[in-house]
């Protein structure tokens, strides 16, 4: 059984990482443990849409659904109460997005290596990753993202653990940035 951390937060807690990090898992997790909303951009998106992100990305092409995750991440960051954000894989790909999440909130970087990555994305095809036809498309976009993804992180949190230690270290640590601002 799960219980409820006593959360008085006055961030969002934003999880960003690469595909395969476990960023909507962890987030799901972490708005049971702590009591509050969980955003995924990726869900709002298809929701929003009708489509996957991958039929977006077929349909209309990846310059529209950046268009669309900008516009969601917007939002998502002017809540009126704080939430959990599982940011896109490629959010922090545009600068705009990174200033309105940090505006809001703390950026925790689910890192994994990239073994683990090609490991829990198995068989993954462009059906369900656009992004990746292919094995060595993951080794290109991983590495060609990774610096930005540690540029923008407020933390990193290595997920070579159990999802309750992640969303433990996740919700000790916003407790921690809480504490230091009252």
């Amino acid at each position: 059984m799960v219980t409820k951390k006593n959360t008085n937060f006055h961030f969002n807690i934003i999880l960003c990482g690469f595909m395969g990090c476990g960023k909507t898992t962890v987030g799901r997790h972490l708005a049971l443990q702590s009591g509050l909303q969980f955003i995924d951009t990726d869900y709002c998106i298809e929701t929003e849409v009708g489509l996957s992100v991958s039929q977006i990305f077929a349909t209309y092409g990846e310059a529209h659904f950046r268009k669309l995750e900008k516009n969601c991440i917007k939002k998502a960051s002017a809540a009126p109460t704080p939430v959990i954000i599982s940011s896109g894989g490629g959010s922090i790909l545009n600068i705009e997005n990174i200033v309105n999440l940090k505006k809001s909130g703390k950026i925790f970087l689910l890192y994994a290596p990239l073994d683990t990555i090609i490991s829990r994305l198995g068989t993954s095809t462009t059906a369900t990753r656009p992004l990746i036809p292919n094995k060595s498309s993951i080794y290109e976009l991983f590495f060609s993202r990774r610096e930005k993804y540690l540029q923008a992180a407020d933390f990193i949190i290595s997920t070579d653990k159990s999802v309750s230690a992640i969303c433990s270290e996740i919700l000790d640590l916003a407790k921690i940035q809480t504490e230091q601002k009252n």
